[in-house]
């Protein structure tokens, strides 16, 4: 099935469905930073904290709004079977992730709530049945479908609020995997998958040029949206996951590796980071600036040329994925050499830091 194929209340659907989630982040935002402005809701400068200024950690509000009636009115049209659970999960995240941003709770209640709604879904029919392959794995035994599940939501949904320290970052890596996944659903004929896909898609492309480029109205993402994004990328994952067929005339659902390598950034980094604490004896838990965008805040001093660098290696990563989904036939070797290249495109930013300060100290000692 191809674009050409498509029948014009289908193409119509998709577009209203992105214009609509754009139109109302984009009117919405300036109203909640009046308002987070005037309550004096800000997130507030640390130690931890990479930004200047205090500003407001309340992008979730508008996004949720965007994507909950986005979902709601194109649903309708699109026949969704998961309407409801979504937005019942999605809820869940909004309000425990509200409230973390307005006055802090501890990481402890957060993951009961994210444990919550990962099993809602995984009860409601949303799980991973197949690994056609990788690991010498094929189709998931039903006991173990719900644990893997449950804890592919849960490491994704804390993986992406992780990742989410500098403007665009977060936003840009859910505008690429929304775009993407939006694309093979809607291709493949999964109109009710498109249309979730690209109601975030439209939501986060507003948010992101207010997140970016906005100076009177900038605004954060906060927990309620990170977690958000996090969770409806990662169900379209197993969606996608779901339909990989190796016999597909289209390469990008010919492998299993290639969905993954669209989540595959923050995945990665956190567990990077994790290894990285526990080397130097301390809590795989503990709070740092290891991540893969601090590092390389250190090399180019620039929010938004950081985003674009790790965009680059996240579509970069995609493109490969793709290409030796067409030459290399096992998947768990596929996986294997895109593991290595995304092992070395994360040293680099930490060998030239390393560089940098040998430098900076070789000069000291001579001077």
């Amino acid at each position: 099935m191809s674009f050409i194929s498509k029948s014009p209340s289908e193409i119509f659907t998709v577009v209203v469905d992105i214009l609509f989630a754009f139109s109302i982040v984009i009117f919405s935002i300036p109203k909640v930073v009046k308002v987070a402005k005037c309550k004096k809701l800000y997130d507030y400068i640390d130690e931890r904290k990479v930004h200047s200024g205090n500003i407001p950690p309340l992008g979730g509000v508008s996004l949720f709004a965007s994507f909950v009636l986005s979902v709601i009115l194109f649903s309708k049209e699109s026949g969704c079977l998961y309407t409801s659970e979504i937005i019942a999960a999605s809820l869940l995240l909004f309000y425990i992730g509200l409230k973390d941003d307005l006055i802090t709770i501890p990481a402890r209640k957060k993951l009961i709530v994210q444990v919550v709604a990962a099993i809602y879904l995984s009860v409601g029919n949303i799980q991973i049945t197949n690994l056609h392959g990788l690991l010498g794995i094929e189709e998931l035994p039903l006991w173990l479908r719900m644990p893997v599940t449950v804890f592919c939501i849960i490491a994704f949904i804390n993986s992406f609020n992780l990742i989410d320290g500098v403007d665009g970052l977060a936003s840009g890596i859910g505008i690429l995997s929304t775009f993407f996944f939006g694309g093979i659903f809607y291709l493949s004929g999964y109109l009710e998958l498109a249309v979730i896909s690209f109601a975030l898609f439209g939501g986060l492309t507003g948010f992101f040029i207010y997140n970016v480029f906005g100076k009177s109205n900038k605004i954060f993402l906060g927990d309620s949206g990170a977690m958000i994004v996090g969770l409806i990328v990662c169900i379209l994952f197993i969606e996608c996951n779901n339909i990989v067929d190796t016999n597909s005339k289209y390469l990008f659902l010919s492998s299993p590796v290639i969905p993954l390598v669209v989540i595959l950034i923050p995945m990665f980094d956190t567990l990077r980071v994790m290894v990285i604490r526990i080397c130097h004896g301390k809590s795989p838990f503990l709070p740092d600036k290891n991540h893969i965008h601090h590092r390389l805040l250190l090399l180019v001093k620039n929010h938004l040329y950081v985003t674009i660098i790790i965009l680059f290696a996240n579509i970069l990563l995609i493109y490969l994925a793709i290409m030796f989904s067409y030459y290399i036939k096992n998947v768990t070797i596929q996986l294997a050499y895109i593991l290595i290249i995304c092992a070395l495109l994360f040293f680099i930013p930490s060998f030239s830091n390393h560089t940098s300060k040998t430098k900076i100290l070789k000069k000291a000692y001579l001077d």
